[in-house]
C-alpha cells in the first residue's frame, strides 16, 4: 500500500463543493475508478482562524466543526503539498493546539477535515 498526496489550488473556483474521483491504471493498462467523493469547501473565514501567524512554537488552531460529524484531524502541509505532520482533533471542541516548532522556517498549509468539511489556510513559521 502506497500514498500519493496532490495539492490542488481552488482559489479561483466558485462552487463549494468538488467532486473527485481516483484513477488507477494496473500494469496491463487496465483502469479501475473509484467512487466519486464531494469535498465541501467553507467559503467562511470564520470557520477556521489561526494565531500567532507567523508562529515559532505553538499554532493555535480555531475552528468550526458540526458535533455530529465523523472523527476529525488535522494536516500541516509544506508548499509543494508534502504531509509533514498530523493529528486528531475533537469535534466537540473549537481549538488545537500544535506544536510546529520542529518545522523548517517557511511557508505552510494547516487543514482540518471531518469526512465531510474541509477548511484550509496559510500560516508562516519563523
Amino acid at each position: 500500500m502506497f500514498e500519493i498526496h496532490i495539492h490542488s489550488n481552488v482559489s479561483g473556483i466558485k462552487s463549494t463543493t468538488l467532486y473527485y474521483r481516483v484513477q488507477s491504471v494496473d500494469k496491463d493498462n487496465k483502469a479501475l475508478y473509484s467512487n466519486i467523493a464531494p469535498v465541501k469547501l467553507s467559503n467562511n473565514k470564520g470557520d477556521l482562524t489561526i494565531y500567532p501567524n507567523p508562529v515559532k512554537n505553538n499554532l493555535s488552531v480555531h475552528y468550526n466543526l458540526n458535533p455530529n460529524s465523523s472523527p476529525a484531524s488535522y494536516i500541516i502541509m509544506d508548499i509543494s503539498g508534502r504531509r509533514v505532520c498530523t493529528g486528531p482533533i475533537d469535534v466537540n471542541s473549537t481549538f488545537v493546539n500544535i506544536n510546529v516548532a520542529h518545522l523548517s522556517k517557511g511557508i505552510y498549509y494547516v487543514q482540518i477535515f471531518n469526512g465531510k468539511e474541509t477548511m484550509r489556510t496559510k500560516f508562516i513559521k519563523e
